[in-house]
């Protein structure tokens, strides 16, 4: 369906923002002419490495190690001025969520990290271990949706007087003293998620990139962002 949508020239130059474990890209790439090119970005070093592993026999894309949000400058290292599609995967891939050391899933007790570009130096545990009640509060709400965000955050303020906080067991653990049993996957999800999207400032680079994409789209081309 994406390759559907997103294709309207088998000969143009596509941007994918998102390369992740490079599943999109495999698939779009089959569909596109040799003459075609595909610029291939990623914060994340390690997706960008599984990817030209995944995709070593597709000679016509190109890689790039950088934030969707600076695809302005990208495309002018490369000496691009327009494309004719873009592609847009939100939130965190699969490729992240399976690397167990990065943080970003509940499902195992692994460190508290969660950042998608391991070259930033702001991780999950340093929000939960610096910021006061009412910022903590505000990221559980915002973007979490969580209902229980203040008491949630006074928790954690309460847990990290007496211990840093490193662990998602220990995250999971303040969550289980706020929420009813029955509760308590969702409210992981929303905390793990809020985190995830704070640490990333994901909202604030994705309204940079929506501002920046139109002018370097051809005529007749498109836009996807794919939203879970």
């Amino acid at each position: 369906e994406v390759s559907n949508f997103l294709i309207t020239n088998p000969e143009g130059i596509y941007l994918d923002g998102t390369l992740g474990g490079g599943g999109h890209a495999e698939y779009i790439v089959k569909n596109l002419d040799r003459k075609a090119k595909y610029i291939g970005i990623d914060q994340d070093k390690e997706a960008i490495e599984y990817s030209k592993n995944r995709l070593k026999n597709y000679k016509n894309i190109i890689y790039n190690h950088s934030n969707f949000a600076d695809l302005d400058l990208v495309l002018k290292r490369l000496d691009m001025d327009t494309v004719d599609g873009i592609l847009l995967d939100l939130g965190v891939s699969s490729y992240q969520i399976d690397s167990i050391d990065r943080g970003f899933s509940y499902m195992q007790d692994t460190n508290l990290d969660m950042r998608m570009d391991q070259e930033t130096s702001q991780t999950a545990a340093d929000l939960l271990n610096t910021l006061d009640e009412k910022d903590l509060s505000t990221i559980f709400f915002t973007f979490g949706e969580e209902h229980k965000s203040r008491k949630i955050a006074r928790e954690v303020i309460k847990y990290r007087n007496e211990q840093p906080i490193h662990r998602s067991s220990q995250l999971k653990s303040i969550i289980d003293r706020s929420i009813y049993p029955r509760f308590r996957i969702k409210s992981y999800a929303r905390i793990f998620q809020a985190l995830r999207i704070a640490v990333n400032n994901e909202l604030d680079r994705l309204e940079e990139t929506l501002k920046k994409t139109i002018p370097f789209v051809v005529k007749g081309g498109r836009i996807l962002i794919i939203s879970y």
